[in-house]
Protein backbone atom coordinates (compact mmCIF):
# COMPACT_ATOMS: atom_id res chain seq x y z
CA UNK A 1 0.00 0.00 0.00
CA UNK A 2 1.46 3.52 -0.76
CA UNK A 3 1.02 6.00 1.29
CA UNK A 4 -1.45 7.69 -0.77
CA UNK A 5 -3.90 5.25 -0.19
CA UNK A 6 -3.60 5.44 3.28
CA UNK A 7 -5.89 8.77 4.03
CA UNK A 8 -8.76 6.24 2.20
CA UNK A 9 -7.93 3.34 4.22
CA UNK A 10 -8.38 5.61 7.08
CA UNK A 11 -11.43 6.97 5.95
CA UNK A 12 -12.36 3.37 4.96
CA UNK A 13 -11.81 2.21 8.37
CA UNK A 14 -13.77 5.12 10.21
CA UNK A 15 -16.84 3.97 7.74
CA UNK A 16 -16.91 0.46 8.84
CA UNK A 17 -16.71 1.60 12.26
CA UNK A 18 -20.07 3.81 11.95
CA UNK A 19 -21.46 1.19 9.90
CA UNK A 20 -21.18 -0.73 13.32
CA UNK A 21 -22.80 1.45 15.36
CA UNK A 22 -25.76 2.15 12.93
CA UNK A 23 -24.73 5.76 12.03
CA UNK A 24 -24.96 5.85 8.68
CA UNK A 25 -27.90 7.16 6.54
CA UNK A 26 -30.02 3.88 4.61
CA UNK A 27 -28.55 5.13 1.42
CA UNK A 28 -25.11 5.25 2.47
CA UNK A 29 -25.03 1.72 4.51
CA UNK A 30 -26.40 0.55 1.10
CA UNK A 31 -23.20 1.97 -0.49
CA UNK A 32 -21.22 0.81 2.63
CA UNK A 33 -22.58 -3.09 2.08
CA UNK A 34 -22.23 -2.87 -1.92
CA UNK A 35 -19.02 -1.90 -1.22
CA UNK A 36 -17.95 -4.85 0.99
CA UNK A 37 -19.13 -7.42 -1.26
CA UNK A 38 -15.84 -6.59 -3.18
CA UNK A 39 -13.79 -5.61 -0.91
CA UNK A 40 -12.15 -7.91 1.62
CA UNK A 41 -10.44 -5.28 3.56
CA UNK A 42 -13.77 -3.24 4.16
CA UNK A 43 -15.28 -6.60 5.36
CA UNK A 44 -12.41 -7.17 7.65
CA UNK A 45 -12.27 -4.04 8.91
CA UNK A 46 -16.64 -4.10 9.70
CA UNK A 47 -15.84 -7.29 11.17
CA UNK A 48 -12.90 -5.82 13.57
CA UNK A 49 -15.24 -3.21 14.45
CA UNK A 50 -18.14 -5.43 15.11
CA UNK A 51 -16.06 -7.82 16.83
CA UNK A 52 -14.41 -4.84 19.11
CA UNK A 53 -17.98 -2.90 20.30
CA UNK A 54 -19.58 -6.81 20.73
CA UNK A 55 -16.67 -7.16 23.34
CA UNK A 56 -17.20 -3.73 24.93
CA UNK A 57 -20.64 -4.11 24.96
CA UNK A 58 -20.09 -7.55 27.19
CA UNK A 59 -18.75 -5.45 29.55
CA UNK A 60 -21.64 -3.44 30.10
CA UNK A 61 -24.24 -5.34 32.69
CA UNK A 62 -27.89 -4.06 31.39
CA UNK A 63 -29.49 -1.18 32.40
CA UNK A 64 -33.61 -0.93 32.25
CA UNK A 65 -34.60 3.09 31.95
CA UNK A 66 -37.37 4.35 34.68
CA UNK A 67 -40.74 3.89 33.80
CA UNK A 68 -40.84 7.33 32.45
CA UNK A 69 -38.12 7.18 29.97
CA UNK A 70 -40.68 5.07 28.51
CA UNK A 71 -43.56 7.27 28.82
CA UNK A 72 -42.04 9.87 27.55
CA UNK A 73 -40.59 8.20 24.41
CA UNK A 74 -44.15 6.81 23.86
CA UNK A 75 -45.70 10.31 24.37
CA UNK A 76 -43.67 11.51 22.05
CA UNK A 77 -44.39 9.21 19.11
CA UNK A 78 -47.83 8.34 19.97
CA UNK A 79 -49.45 12.20 21.45
CA UNK A 80 -53.04 10.72 20.75
CA UNK A 81 -52.74 7.71 22.60
CA UNK A 82 -52.07 10.12 25.97
CA UNK A 83 -55.50 9.45 28.13
CA UNK A 84 -57.58 12.83 28.04
CA UNK A 85 -58.52 14.77 30.85
CA UNK A 86 -61.67 13.23 32.27
CA UNK A 87 -65.24 15.51 31.87
CA UNK A 88 -65.37 16.57 35.80
CA UNK A 89 -61.43 17.62 35.26
CA UNK A 90 -62.38 20.11 32.32
CA UNK A 91 -65.48 21.19 34.12
CA UNK A 92 -63.75 22.55 36.77
CA UNK A 93 -61.47 24.92 34.78
CA UNK A 94 -64.45 26.55 33.95
CA UNK A 95 -65.76 27.01 37.48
Amino acid sequence: MSDQDQPDRDEDHILAGEYALGLLSAEEAAAFEARMVRDPDLRAAYAQWATDFADMTDEIAPQAPPAHVWQRIEAGLFPDARPRAGWMRRLALWG
